[in-house]
């Protein structure tokens, strides 16, 4: 995956980072009333855009064009949004693959989406992918603290995003500081 560098001239970088808050249809960041389809439209663009700024390490992918494969754990709040923001787009060379994921051993993923429907069970989708390049993002509150890589809120009618970069390093991801400049940092809670 290409990442911005720190020799990509200033009106690129101002263009990249300006198509991250883009969103199809003329779509704009403000998700309505929580838990509604403009908020999870948003969301869909988010996780497409994320791609361009998160590099996997090399043996993560068995060849330069197998897919890259998002995996929704839970109830899939998206319904047929992320098909349709997908359809058609690559992530660099890769075509996108969506797995929705029934109980038992999760497949190889390399993002995984974790719904609110899933909050008694975070604990273990994060445990099934400790160590493994594999970028979590959840759908409510602590996620990204409690060990997920980012986390999606909604303050003020507007859909936001967290990064625990403690997480991203161990997942082996390179998160683009373009990126994190628009996101909330946040820390991994002390173990208890």
């Amino acid at each position: 995956m290409a990442l911005l560098t720190t020799t990509t001239p200033r009106h690129l970088v101002a263009a990249a980072l300006g198509l991250l808050l883009l969103l199809p249809a003329g779509l704009s960041a403000r998700a309505g009333v929580q838990g509604g389809a403009d908020e999870y439209q948003v969301k869909a663009a988010f996780l497409y855009q994320f791609t361009r700024f998160v590099e996997w390490p090399a043996d993560a992918f068995a060849d330069r064009k197998a897919p890259v494969v998002l995996c929704l754990a839970g109830t899939d709040p998206f319904g047929d949004l992320l098909d349709g923001q997908l359809a058609g787009k690559t992530a660099g060379e890769r075509p996108f693959r969506i797995v929705r994921l029934a109980a038992g051993a999760p497949p190889a993923c390399h993002i995984l989406f974790v719904g609110a429907s899933e909050r008694e069970r975070t604990a273990r989708w994060l445990d099934a992918h400790a160590g493994r390049p594999v970028l979590t993002i959840g759908d409510m509150s602590g996620f990204a603290r409690d060990g997920g890589v980012a986390n999606f809120v909604v303050e003020s009618s507007r859909v936001r995003f967290e990064f625990n970069t403690a997480a991203a390093d161990r997942a082996r991801l390179k998160v683009s500081s373009k990126l994190l400049a628009l996101a909330r940092v946040v820390q991994p809670e002390p173990a208890r």
